[in-house]
């Protein structure tokens, strides 16, 4: 997977996450557009993409492996 899809797929996860454990809570309600502009805006611009890229990159190049399948004896 690229980074022009992996990036907006990883915060379109985390959105339904949020959203998810925010409807447990209460009624959701809408965002005044502007707002929404606004914070759009702010998460597009190249410095926040990339601190946000290398924050992911480094939690997962820390991550624990998954275990090694066993080799079929014989």
């Amino acid at each position: 997977m690229t980074f022009e899809k992996g990036y907006p797929a990883y915060n379109f996860e985390l959105a339904a996450k949020i959203l998810i454990e925010a409807k447990a809570v209460g009624e959701i309600r809408d965002v005044n557009p502007g707002h929404g502009l606004e914070a759009r805006r702010f998460l597009h611009q190249e410095s926040i993409v990339n601190a946000s890229f290398e924050r992911l990159a480094r939690r997962d190049a820390y991550a624990p492996l998954p275990p090694r399948p066993s080799s079929p004896e014989g």
